[in-house]
């Protein structure tokens, strides 16, 4: 159909985020569910598997680095913008983020956070609002879903697990969707949105 487009929120990422990214390199930290590092943090890669079950349709396989020269360079890398890993077996299990690197991504988390509420106020301004129309509290059904809200840092919580069904409703409240976490895939907020994040879980 034609028509205009509704415009969209876009943000580039600050030079932590990027750099973060980059030294990735479309993989991510996960929970390893076999061999020698069961139930440890590995890189690896997240995939959408039919023929796997899953509660989420994500499947995360680790990597796994069989010449040592391979992987001591990677662990190089990440570590020269402040991922802290180490060798496990033939993985890279993941150990945290320097002092300096987690307040950067902090800080850029902060700066989108108030670019979005500028972007909202801007779109209200140029549609002729003064003000956000109120919308009735809608009832979120989170019944037989697994989700977990787990302490990401000093500042931000992330929400995990079977969170399809209510995206929508996260993306409201101010959550932003990142599957490069070490927790795996899902829902970075600020920690002062915790009470809201928890009312909208327990609704």
């Amino acid at each position: 159909m034609s028509g205009e487009k509704p415009k969209e929120f876009k943000w580039q990422g600050g030079p932590a985020h990027k750099s973060v990214k980059k030294v990735l390199a479309g993989l991510t930290f996960g929970r390893s569910d076999c061999g020698r590092n069961k139930d440890v943090m590995v890189l690896g890669r997240i995939e959408v598997d039919p023929t796997v079950k899953s509660e989420n349709g994500y499947v995360f396989y680790p990597n796994y680095y069989s010449q040592p020269t391979i992987i001591k360079k990677k662990i190089q890398k990440l570590q020269e913008i402040g991922i802290l890993c180490e060798r496990s077996y033939s993985n890279i299990r993941f150990m945290g983020y320097t002092e300096e690197l987690e307040k950067s991504l902090a800080a850029e988390d902060r700066q989108k956070e108030e670019a979005f509420k500028q972007w909202q106020q801007d779109q209200q301004q140029q549609n002729g609002e003064s003000k956000p129309e109120k919308k009735e509290k809608e009832s979120v059904n989170t019944t037989g879903l697994e989700i977990q809200i787990i302490a990401y840092s000093d500042k931000a919580i992330a929400v995990i697990g079977d969170t399809k069904p209510i995206a929508g409703k996260l993306q409201e409240i101010g959550g932003r969707f990142n599957s490069h976490l070490s927790c795996g895939p899902g829902w970075i907020f600020s920690k002062k949105r915790e009470k809201t994040v928890r009312d909208l879980l327990s609704a």
